[in-house]
Protein backbone atom coordinates (compact mmCIF):
# COMPACT_ATOMS: atom_id res chain seq x y z
CA UNK A 1 0.00 0.00 0.00
CA UNK A 2 1.40 3.41 -1.00
CA UNK A 3 -1.32 5.73 0.33
CA UNK A 4 -3.55 6.82 3.19
CA UNK A 5 -7.03 8.27 2.81
CA UNK A 6 -8.63 10.72 5.21
CA UNK A 7 -9.64 8.86 8.36
CA UNK A 8 -6.89 6.26 8.02
CA UNK A 9 -3.85 6.18 10.28
CA UNK A 10 -0.47 4.65 10.96
CA UNK A 11 0.23 3.19 14.38
CA UNK A 12 3.72 2.76 15.78
CA UNK A 13 5.59 0.30 13.56
CA UNK A 14 3.24 0.73 10.58
CA UNK A 15 4.48 1.71 7.12
CA UNK A 16 3.39 2.50 3.62
CA UNK A 17 5.65 1.72 0.66
CA UNK A 18 5.99 3.27 -2.79
CA UNK A 19 4.72 1.12 -5.63
CA UNK A 20 8.25 0.61 -6.94
CA UNK A 21 9.30 -0.73 -3.53
CA UNK A 22 12.17 1.72 -3.11
CA UNK A 23 10.80 3.99 -0.37
CA UNK A 24 8.95 3.52 2.91
CA UNK A 25 7.19 5.97 5.21
CA UNK A 26 7.26 4.49 8.72
CA UNK A 27 6.03 5.62 12.12
CA UNK A 28 8.99 4.38 14.11
CA UNK A 29 8.88 3.09 17.66
CA UNK A 30 10.45 6.35 18.89
CA UNK A 31 7.53 8.34 17.42
CA UNK A 32 9.38 9.77 14.45
CA UNK A 33 7.62 9.56 11.07
CA UNK A 34 10.47 8.76 8.71
CA UNK A 35 10.88 8.47 4.95
CA UNK A 36 13.56 5.90 4.09
CA UNK A 37 15.24 4.92 0.85
CA UNK A 38 18.11 2.44 0.46
CA UNK A 39 18.41 2.33 4.25
CA UNK A 40 18.99 6.09 4.47
CA UNK A 41 16.77 8.69 6.15
CA UNK A 42 15.49 11.09 3.48
CA UNK A 43 12.98 13.08 5.52
CA UNK A 44 11.39 12.95 8.97
CA UNK A 45 9.04 14.89 11.25
CA UNK A 46 11.58 15.36 14.03
CA UNK A 47 9.24 13.88 16.63
CA UNK A 48 11.53 11.33 18.27
CA UNK A 49 10.84 10.65 21.96
CA UNK A 50 7.72 12.83 22.04
CA UNK A 51 5.38 9.94 22.95
CA UNK A 52 3.80 9.90 19.47
CA UNK A 53 1.56 6.86 19.04
CA UNK A 54 -0.18 7.40 15.69
CA UNK A 55 -0.23 9.46 12.52
CA UNK A 56 -3.70 10.35 11.18
CA UNK A 57 -4.76 11.85 7.86
CA UNK A 58 -7.62 14.05 9.04
CA UNK A 59 -10.84 14.76 7.16
CA UNK A 60 -9.53 18.19 6.15
CA UNK A 61 -6.48 16.64 4.50
CA UNK A 62 -3.97 17.46 7.25
CA UNK A 63 -1.53 14.82 8.44
CA UNK A 64 -1.30 14.96 12.24
CA UNK A 65 0.92 13.04 14.64
CA UNK A 66 -0.74 12.51 18.03
CA UNK A 67 0.86 11.80 21.37
CA UNK A 68 -0.54 9.23 23.79
CA UNK A 69 -2.40 12.00 25.65
CA UNK A 70 -4.21 13.05 22.44
CA UNK A 71 -2.19 16.25 21.92
CA UNK A 72 -0.83 16.91 18.43
CA UNK A 73 2.97 16.74 18.28
CA UNK A 74 3.28 17.62 14.58
CA UNK A 75 1.03 18.62 11.68
CA UNK A 76 1.52 19.09 7.97
CA UNK A 77 -0.53 22.31 8.30
CA UNK A 78 -2.32 21.51 5.06
CA UNK A 79 -6.06 22.15 5.04
CA UNK A 80 -7.55 21.25 1.70
CA UNK A 81 -10.39 23.45 0.49
CA UNK A 82 -11.97 20.41 -1.15
CA UNK A 83 -12.22 18.49 2.12
CA UNK A 84 -10.83 14.95 2.47
CA UNK A 85 -7.50 14.09 0.92
CA UNK A 86 -5.18 11.23 0.04
CA UNK A 87 -1.54 10.98 1.11
CA UNK A 88 0.59 9.24 -1.51
CA UNK A 89 4.18 8.00 -1.27
CA UNK A 90 5.14 8.39 -4.92
CA UNK A 91 7.72 6.46 -6.91
CA UNK A 92 9.64 9.73 -7.34
CA UNK A 93 10.28 9.73 -3.52
CA UNK A 94 7.88 12.58 -2.82
CA UNK A 95 5.19 12.34 -0.15
CA UNK A 96 2.19 14.39 -1.32
CA UNK A 97 -1.29 15.06 0.09
CA UNK A 98 -3.82 15.59 -2.70
CA UNK A 99 -7.49 16.49 -2.61
CA UNK A 100 -9.32 13.18 -2.80
CA UNK A 101 -10.67 13.99 -6.26
CA UNK A 102 -7.37 15.15 -7.80
CA UNK A 103 -4.21 13.02 -7.74
CA UNK A 104 -1.79 13.93 -10.53
CA UNK A 105 1.51 12.06 -10.37
CA UNK A 106 3.48 15.21 -9.61
CA UNK A 107 2.04 18.53 -8.48
CA UNK A 108 3.84 21.80 -9.19
CA UNK A 109 4.57 24.19 -6.33
CA UNK A 110 2.10 26.67 -7.81
CA UNK A 111 -0.67 24.08 -7.96
CA UNK A 112 0.00 22.96 -4.39
CA UNK A 113 -0.23 26.56 -3.22
CA UNK A 114 -3.46 27.21 -5.12
CA UNK A 115 -5.24 23.99 -4.10
CA UNK A 116 -3.73 23.45 -0.67
CA UNK A 117 -1.40 20.57 -1.47
CA UNK A 118 1.28 19.58 1.00
CA UNK A 119 4.46 17.79 -0.07
CA UNK A 120 7.64 16.64 1.62
CA UNK A 121 9.63 18.20 -1.28
CA UNK A 122 11.84 15.12 -1.55
CA UNK A 123 11.22 14.19 -5.19
CA UNK A 124 14.16 12.89 -7.19
CA UNK A 125 15.22 15.35 -9.88
CA UNK A 126 15.25 13.37 -13.16
CA UNK A 127 18.02 15.62 -14.50
CA UNK A 128 20.39 14.86 -11.62
CA UNK A 129 22.91 12.00 -11.79
CA UNK A 130 22.25 8.79 -9.87
CA UNK A 131 24.63 8.08 -6.99
CA UNK A 132 25.33 4.95 -4.97
CA UNK A 133 27.65 4.07 -2.08
CA UNK A 134 28.63 0.71 -0.59
CA UNK A 135 31.03 0.16 2.32
CA UNK A 136 31.60 -3.41 3.45
CA UNK A 137 34.05 -6.05 4.58
CA UNK A 138 34.52 -8.47 1.68
CA UNK A 139 36.85 -10.91 3.43
CA UNK A 140 38.59 -11.35 6.74
CA UNK A 141 40.19 -7.97 7.43
CA UNK A 142 39.59 -6.88 3.83
CA UNK A 143 37.44 -3.85 3.05
CA UNK A 144 36.03 -2.17 -0.02
CA UNK A 145 34.23 1.16 -0.40
CA UNK A 146 32.75 1.98 -3.79
CA UNK A 147 31.14 5.28 -4.80
CA UNK A 148 29.44 5.30 -8.19
CA UNK A 149 27.79 8.08 -10.20
CA UNK A 150 25.80 7.60 -13.40
CA UNK A 151 25.18 10.73 -15.44
CA UNK A 152 22.03 11.05 -17.49
CA UNK A 153 24.03 10.81 -20.73
CA UNK A 154 25.02 7.25 -19.70
CA UNK A 155 28.54 8.00 -18.45
CA UNK A 156 29.47 6.05 -15.31
CA UNK A 157 32.27 6.85 -12.86
CA UNK A 158 33.19 4.47 -10.03
CA UNK A 159 35.70 5.18 -7.26
CA UNK A 160 36.90 1.97 -5.58
CA UNK A 161 38.78 2.29 -2.27
CA UNK A 162 40.18 -1.08 -1.20
CA UNK A 163 42.23 -2.18 1.79
CA UNK A 164 43.82 -5.42 2.94
CA UNK A 165 44.37 -5.45 6.69
CA UNK A 166 45.06 -9.16 6.67
CA UNK A 167 48.61 -10.04 7.81
CA UNK A 168 49.29 -12.53 5.00
CA UNK A 169 46.55 -12.28 2.35
CA UNK A 170 46.29 -9.72 -0.45
CA UNK A 171 43.07 -8.26 -1.88
CA UNK A 172 42.25 -7.76 -5.53
CA UNK A 173 38.97 -5.83 -5.72
CA UNK A 174 36.19 -6.75 -8.16
CA UNK A 175 33.15 -4.50 -8.67
CA UNK A 176 29.98 -4.84 -10.72
CA UNK A 177 27.33 -2.11 -11.06
CA UNK A 178 23.76 -2.78 -12.19
CA UNK A 179 21.44 0.00 -13.35
CA UNK A 180 17.89 -0.33 -12.02
CA UNK A 181 14.82 1.43 -13.44
CA UNK A 182 11.69 2.86 -11.85
CA UNK A 183 10.03 -0.56 -11.84
CA UNK A 184 12.90 -2.10 -9.86
CA UNK A 185 14.29 -4.01 -12.86
CA UNK A 186 17.95 -4.23 -13.79
CA UNK A 187 18.20 -2.73 -17.30
CA UNK A 188 22.00 -2.62 -17.72
CA UNK A 189 25.16 -3.86 -16.07
CA UNK A 190 28.72 -2.58 -16.12
CA UNK A 191 31.74 -4.56 -17.18
CA UNK A 192 33.44 -6.25 -14.24
CA UNK A 193 35.83 -3.65 -12.83
CA UNK A 194 39.03 -5.17 -11.45
CA UNK A 195 41.20 -2.95 -9.27
CA UNK A 196 44.82 -2.94 -8.28
CA UNK A 197 45.98 -5.72 -5.97
CA UNK A 198 46.41 -4.54 -2.37
CA UNK A 199 49.21 -6.36 -0.58
CA UNK A 200 48.87 -8.04 2.78
CA UNK A 201 49.49 -5.83 5.79
CA UNK A 202 53.02 -7.07 6.39
CA UNK A 203 53.98 -7.31 2.71
CA UNK A 204 56.19 -4.30 1.97
CA UNK A 205 56.35 -4.95 -1.78
CA UNK A 206 53.22 -2.87 -2.44
CA UNK A 207 50.61 -0.74 -0.69
CA UNK A 208 47.87 -2.39 1.36
CA UNK A 209 45.40 0.38 0.52
CA UNK A 210 44.61 2.38 -2.60
CA UNK A 211 41.96 3.88 -4.84
CA UNK A 212 41.04 2.92 -8.41
CA UNK A 213 38.81 5.05 -10.63
CA UNK A 214 36.88 3.21 -13.34
CA UNK A 215 34.61 4.59 -16.06
CA UNK A 216 32.17 3.18 -18.59
CA UNK A 217 29.82 4.60 -21.21
CA UNK A 218 26.31 3.17 -21.35
CA UNK A 219 23.61 3.97 -23.93
CA UNK A 220 22.01 7.33 -23.16
CA UNK A 221 18.58 5.73 -22.71
CA UNK A 222 20.00 3.74 -19.78
CA UNK A 223 21.10 6.95 -18.07
CA UNK A 224 17.70 8.53 -18.65
CA UNK A 225 15.78 5.57 -17.20
CA UNK A 226 18.08 4.91 -14.23
CA UNK A 227 16.51 5.17 -10.79
CA UNK A 228 19.23 3.56 -8.69
CA UNK A 229 22.55 1.72 -8.92
CA UNK A 230 23.18 -1.65 -7.26
CA UNK A 231 26.85 -2.17 -6.43
CA UNK A 232 28.32 -5.65 -5.98
CA UNK A 233 31.80 -6.02 -4.44
CA UNK A 234 33.98 -9.10 -4.04
CA UNK A 235 37.55 -10.25 -3.61
CA UNK A 236 36.78 -12.88 -6.24
CA UNK A 237 35.54 -12.71 -9.80
CA UNK A 238 31.93 -11.67 -10.51
CA UNK A 239 31.73 -12.92 -14.08
CA UNK A 240 29.11 -15.58 -13.37
CA UNK A 241 26.96 -13.11 -11.50
CA UNK A 242 27.21 -10.66 -14.39
CA UNK A 243 26.04 -13.35 -16.81
CA UNK A 244 22.96 -13.98 -14.66
CA UNK A 245 22.11 -10.26 -14.60
CA UNK A 246 22.47 -10.02 -18.38
CA UNK A 247 20.24 -13.06 -18.81
CA UNK A 248 17.54 -11.36 -16.77
CA UNK A 249 17.92 -8.09 -18.68
CA UNK A 250 17.55 -9.81 -22.04
CA UNK A 251 14.33 -11.44 -20.85
CA UNK A 252 12.68 -8.11 -19.97
CA UNK A 253 9.25 -7.44 -21.44
CA UNK A 254 7.17 -4.27 -21.73
CA UNK A 255 10.11 -2.01 -22.51
CA UNK A 256 10.47 0.75 -25.08
CA UNK A 257 12.04 0.14 -28.46
CA UNK A 258 15.05 2.38 -27.75
CA UNK A 259 15.95 0.40 -24.62
CA UNK A 260 15.25 -2.88 -26.38
CA UNK A 261 17.66 -1.96 -29.19
CA UNK A 262 20.31 -1.03 -26.62
CA UNK A 263 19.88 -4.30 -24.71
CA UNK A 264 20.35 -6.28 -27.91
CA UNK A 265 23.95 -5.00 -27.93
CA UNK A 266 24.66 -5.86 -24.27
CA UNK A 267 27.18 -8.65 -23.87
Amino acid sequence: MNSLKSGQDLNVGDSIRSNNGEYTLTLQTDGNLTLLGAGQVIWDTGTSNQQVVRAVLEQNGSLVLYRSDGVAAWTSSSSLSGGPGTLVLQDDRNVVIYPESDQPEVASAKTREERGYWASETAVDPSEPVDAHVDEEVGRKKWMVTDARLYRNGFLVARIDSTSGHPTEALRPHVLIAVVDNAGRAIWVSPEFVGTTRCARYDVSCASRGVDTKTASFPEIVGKLARRLDIYQSEEGLGGYRENIIRGIKNLRDIGQELKDAIDSLS
